[in-house]
């Protein structure tokens, strides 16, 4: 089994996640099969039989992360997948599952391989179908929960949804409830437009980065730091010298960039992204905070805040990359308590006085203070005059902790429906 990125480009770039209706070919036609974006090689491949497209039954389960079992003497296949399980007699083509029982006169047997209905495989286990007749192709992928929540007042709705910045190919698809609410959406509110960015907004970006008074990085940290950077950049392969005007803070930026690009996580893959490609041409984008906001934060840490989070990005790249691949399960899963748990971990017990004080700061400026900004927009939205729907992106991180935006919310009267 191998990654097949161009029929994962495809999909991100796709206008819709609701269920493509699977077209008819003529007789019997092969084609590819990717389960959950990986590319299946098996002896017998995915076909078009007349105006159905079947599935092999076993790497259907085997790539899902489960099992088939096989039963000579009932003659009966029992797929195993979690809490899922499929049992197909072959001979009466009585197939059973944890809920039902019935009999599916599609079922294919070739080459003695068992085949099933993609639309069936839908029916009965956590996963969408999508076909791509650019590629020949059918994905069938077990949708990311993500965390989505809804909040009404008068005639208007808005929903919102926790988001990971960076992407991977393995997030999409998303499960409809969140496709559906976008596409039911008038407005799109987002932190930032990356994606629409000022010669202006740049060239102020880009004067916060780095230092211009003719000082360097080294004068603004201690030896020990800069020389622990030192060394951890030339392991990586970097020169100082290349990003010897930066200032701590983006350094550290650039290192957490590095360490997803590592983990095979892009920002191209992002949920914003994903989302304004999606989006209609006509439909608004709200800025929530904005870049300068955002660097403006960055950029007024102290100094001492400064250099401690850079010396903490100076890790295990190994070790980072399986905390990263921890995020990306919680976030697919929906898994909101994990997620607060890796989010605000408990504190140290053996953390100094002074450390407290920097973990302070930087939960203050980093999530209390934005999250009740970013909140009393919101309420905005839920006050305003105009009927309307607004679809709101904002880090996932901003959605748990005491002062989470959904505590700030309740706090100011609203009631938050949970979709997790």
């Amino acid at each position: 089994m191998k990654k097949s990125s161009k029929f994962i480009l495809a999909l991100v770039l796709c206008t819709t996640l609701l269920f493509t209706p699977i077209i008819s070919g003529n007789e019997v036609q092969e084609v590819n099969l990717l389960v959950n974006h990986i590319e299946v090689e098996f002896d017998q491949s995915a076909l078009w039989v007349e105006d159905t497209l079947y599935v092999p039954f076993r790497p259907l389960f085997d790539t899902l992360g489960g099992e088939v079992i096989w039963d000579e003497a009932s003659r009966t296949a029992t797929g195993i997948f979690e809490e899922y399980t499929v049992s197909i007699q072959i001979d009466t083509q009585m197939i059973s599952t944890n809920d039902e029982t019935f009999i599916n006169e599609d079922i294919l047997i070739l080459n003695g391989r068992l085949l099933i209905p993609a639309k069936m495989a839908t029916e009965l286990l956590p996963v969408y179908a999508y076909w791509f007749e650019e590629y020949n192709a059918v994905l069938l992928a077990i949708p990311s929960q993500g965390f989505l929540w809804e909040v009404n007042h008068n005639d208007v709705k808005v929903y919102m949804l926790g988001s990971i910045h960076f992407g991977r190919e393995n997030m999409y698809p998303l499960r409809n409830e969140i496709t559906n609410a976008f596409l039911t959406s008038d407005y799109l509110a987002l932190e930032a437009d990356g994606m629409n960015i000022s010669n202006e907004t740049v060239e102020y970006i880009t004067s916060k980065m780095m230092y211009t008074d003719g000082t360097t990085i080294k004068d603004h940290i201690s030896e020990e730091t800069y020389d622990e950077l030192v060394s951890y950049l030339t392991n990586l392969g970097v020169d100082i010298e290349l990003v010897i005007t930066h200032k701590p803070w983006q350094l550290a930026m650039e290192l957490s960039g590095l360490f997803y690009n590592f983990a095979e996580a892009y920002a191209e893959l992002g949920i914003e992204t994903y989302f304004l490609n999606m989006k209609p041409e006509e439909m608004p984008i709200i800025e929530l905070e904005g870049l300068i906001s955002q660097i403006d934060m960055l950029d007024g840490f102290s100094k001492d805040l400064q250099e401690i989070n850079l010396l903490s990005s100076l890790v295990d790249l190994e070790e980072t990359v399986m905390g990263i691949d921890s995020l990306y399960e919680t976030w697919m899963k929906g898994d909101l308590a994990t997620l607060e748990s890796l989010v605000f971990p408990e504190l140290d017990e053996e953390m100094t006085e002074k450390e407290l004080e920097l973990f302070n700061e930087y939960n203050n400026a980093m999530h209390t203070v934005r999250n009740h900004g970013m909140a009393d927009s919101i309420e905005e939205f839920l006050l305003s005059d105009e009927a309307a729907t607004y679809f709101v992106i904002i880090g996932a991180a901003h959605f748990v902790g005491e002062d989470s935006i959904i505590n700030i919310l309740i706090d100011k009267g609203f009631e938050v429906i949970s979709y997790n």
